[in-house]
């Protein structure tokens, strides 16, 4: 050492305090610095996929918003087939307004109890407790044309209305118009028919003191609804 110039002990004393800096340098700013550089680019990338995944799901969003007002319609023309209960009494006022429509003579209906529908195949049927059903007696008179309008008409209803029988008879006969040629003559010469029908409507739940509404009566119970002012001035259509 004591044969060191001084110029090299300089040149030594200046390396030292050179590695400490560095030293220094690296574990009090560099390391630390580039550890939360790594973890801000790990949450920087994380944040990036977020925002990806959120920007998916705007645009879900966006395309539900725009199928929105058709499956609201949907749903609306759904409850208006099956409500959420039976509501007999406006069924009856859609009956009497389409009778009129056909022109038919008189209209009588005799609900029965609302009871659980029935699902699943015939072996296997089971009630379902979330759809009730009740039965319908109608009987209407009319010429042939009127009352198959009058049938058609049923088909359109917003309700949904299941026919389940039709039996033509005509009025002044006791003969069943049902066969081809029966009906073929009633068509023809304007014979004046009695038809008979069962059917079915449906509703989400049945309240008690049902058949279909409170204010329906008693089980079984037939109510007749006014005939047209003029039948014979209506026309089929």
């Amino acid at each position: 050492m004591k044969n060191l110039s001084l110029r090299q002990r300089i040149f030594g004393a200046t390396a030292l305090a050179a590695i400490a800096i560095l030293l220094v340098f690296y574990f009090l700013l560099w390391k630390p610095t580039s550890n939360k550089i790594a973890t801000e680019s790990g949450a920087l990338s994380q944040a990036q996929q977020q925002l990806t995944s959120l920007n998916g799901q705007v645009s879900s969003l966006k395309s539900f918003q725009q199928e929105l007002p058709a499956a609201q319609a949907e749903a609306n023309r759904l409850t208006s087939a099956i409500p959420s209960t039976p509501e007999l009494s406006s069924f009856i006022l859609a009956l009497n307004t389409i009778s009129q429509k056909s022109g038919i003579s008189f209209l009588s209906i005799s609900p029965s109890q609302a009871i659980a529908a029935s699902v699943g195949s015939t072996a296997t049927t089971v009630a379902n407790p979330n759809l009730y059903q009740v039965e319908i007696g109608l009987q209407v008179g009319g010429g042939y044309f009127q009352v198959l309008d009058f049938i058609n008409r049923l088909d359109h209803l917003p309700r949904l209305v299941t026919v389940n029988s039709v039996n033509l008879t005509s009025s002044n006969s006791t003969t069943n118009a049902a066969s081809s040629t029966s009906t073929t003559v009633a068509a023809n010469t304007g014979t004046q028919l009695a038809a008979s029908l069962k059917l079915t409507i449906y509703s989400q739940s049945a309240p008690l003191g049902e058949p279909g509404s409170p204010s329906t009566g008693p089980v079984g119970a037939t109510t007749k609804l006014a005939p047209p002012a003029n039948p014979a001035s209506t026309t089929a259509g």
